[in-house]
């Protein structure tokens, strides 16, 4: 059975504990900036708990390095299956692209990259989302979206071609 309180609350704090928005010199964890907002918002510790272990398990890069944790989390909490699905939708189609330039652009480590390395790790990563997914209904939006992200790679390469002009 879902728990749609734990389902909701679980795509609501996803981020939060991120690494790449947690403060580690003020002492910040992933599980202790979430489990914070999560008990001044009136969760329950024990719900919390939940909600940070759906939320912690959303990641694509720890599925990718371990993904059999993945598949036992979600045996133990369903809602994760619809939580990474829905994440990784996000990412699929134009706003995930205007997204995923626009924290580039601000990232650190991104953003003295070139507009093409963005594109390119846009097509790469997203491209790996497909099989990842694991809901049915997710699976089948996924791929109803890629032709957009082709569209976007083709059309990408095509406006920065500068061959022409060399």
């Amino acid at each position: 059975d879902l728990d749609p309180t734990k389902l909701f609350m679980s795509m609501i704090v996803h981020d939060v504990g991120d690494q790449k928005y947690i403060d580690i010199a003020k002492g910040e964890t992933p599980e202790s900036k979430t489990k914070h907002l999560l008990k001044a918002s009136g969760i329950p510790d024990h719900l919390a708990h939940d909600i940070w272990v759906i939320a912690n398990g959303v990641s694509f890069s720890a599925e990718r390095r371990d993904p059999d944790r993945v598949r036992e989390l979600i045996k133990l909490h369903p809602e994760l299956a619809i939580v990474q699905d829905a994440d990784r939708l996000d990412s699929l189609g134009f706003v995930g692209i205007a997204r995923c330039f626009t924290f580039g652009g601000h990232h650190e480590k991104r953003k003295y990259g070139t507009f093409d390395k963005a594109a390119q790790h846009i097509i790469e990563r997203f491209m790996q989302y497909l099989p990842m997914m694991k809901t049915e209904s997710g699976k089948k939006e996924a791929w109803a979206r890629w032709p957009e992200m082709e569209l976007f790679w083709k059309m990408f390469q095509k406006e920065t071609d500068v061959s022409t002009v060399l």
